[in-house]
This record gives C-alpha cells, structure tokens and sequence, in this order.
C-alpha cells in the first residue's frame, strides 16, 4: 500500500483477527495512533518505525501478537507495551535496540513469546532483569 503512517480509518467496530501493514514505509507510532484498533494480531513488520510513542498501543487490550520486527526501532520507553494486557507474543527482531530495561516488559504478565534476534553484524542487545 505504501502508507506513510497508519491510516486514519482504523476504527473497528469488532474486533478483527489481524491486521497486517508491514512492508510499508510508517516511520512512527504516534500517541494514541492505535486507539481504536481492536485487533487480534497486529502486524507492523518491515516499515522504518523509528519511534514508538509510549501511548501508541493505548486501548489494544485485545491484541494477543504483535509484531514489530525489521524496523529501526533504537528505544523503548518503560511501559511501552502496558496498555497490551493480553499480548502473548511479541516480536522485536532485527531493530536497532541497544538496552532494554525490565520496565519495558513489566506488566506483560501473559507473555509467552519474545523475539529479540539481532543480525550478526549488529551488538549485541542487553537486557536488565
């Protein structure tokens, strides 16, 4: 689709399976900007989302898969991911994190799943728990 930035459209009345914008060109995850998406799984995979505003997932209670892999995301905000209650999986892969403090991840207490991969020629990621 070639989006920019996430469209304006996404209210759903229902809550979808999935909603899939990867392979796009979003640079940003503004506040709010997913406020009124109820959706299952969320794909964000293969933009140039370089910055993930700590309000961006407020109300996705819902969504159970996120990912955000392939992107230039460098920082995380403590409580990024708060508002995704229910959040099973999440994938980080090939992002340019460089620290990732527990806060982050703390209220994510049905997390299963976290892909935090990084490519060979990039440093190592340290996390702190």
């Amino acid at each position: 689709m070639r989006l920019h930035a996430l469209p304006y459209f996404l209210e759903f009345e229902s809550v979808w399976q999935e909603l899939d914008v990867s392979e796009n060109f979003i640079v940003t995850l503004p506040a709010h900007g997913l406020s009124s998406v109820r959706v299952r799984r969320l794909r964000l995979s293969r933009n140039a989302v370089r910055r993930v505003s700590v309000t961006a997932f407020s109300g996705l209670a819902v969504v159970t898969v996120l990912d955000l892999s392939h992107n230039q995301i460098s920082h995380l905000a403590p409580g990024v991911f708060a508002p995704l209650a229910n959040l099973r999986t999440l994938t980080l892969c090939y992002n340019r994190l460089a620290d990732v403090g527990p806060q982050v991840f703390h209220a994510l207490s049905h997390l299963y799943d976290l892909d935090l991969q990084v490519s060979v020629a990039q440093n190592t990621v340290f996390l702190s728990f």
